[in-house]
C-alpha cells in the first residue's frame, strides 16, 4: 500500500510541475519574452478582435 500511495503522489508531483512549465512557457510567449516569439500571440489574437471592432463602429455610422 505504501509503495502505490508514493508512486501516486510522484505522478501527481511530476503532472503539476508539467503543468506549471506548459503555463509558465505560454505567458512566457504571450509577454514577448522568448526569443522567437516577438509578441506573435498577441499580435495574432488582438489584431482581429480590433478590426471587428473598427468594422462594426464604421457600419453603425
Amino acid at each position: 500500500m505504501l509503495a502505490s500511495s508514493n508512486l501516486f503522489r510522484s505522478l501527481i508531483a511530476a503532472a503539476v510541475l508539467s503543468i506549471a512549465v506548459l503555463c509558465a512557457t505560454g505567458v512566457a510567449a504571450f509577454a514577448g519574452l522568448l526569443p522567437a516569439s516577438d509578441h506573435v500571440a498577441t499580435a495574432v489574437t488582438a489584431t482581429p478582435f480590433v478590426d471587428i471592432q473598427v468594422a462594426a463602429a464604421a457600419s453603425a455610422e
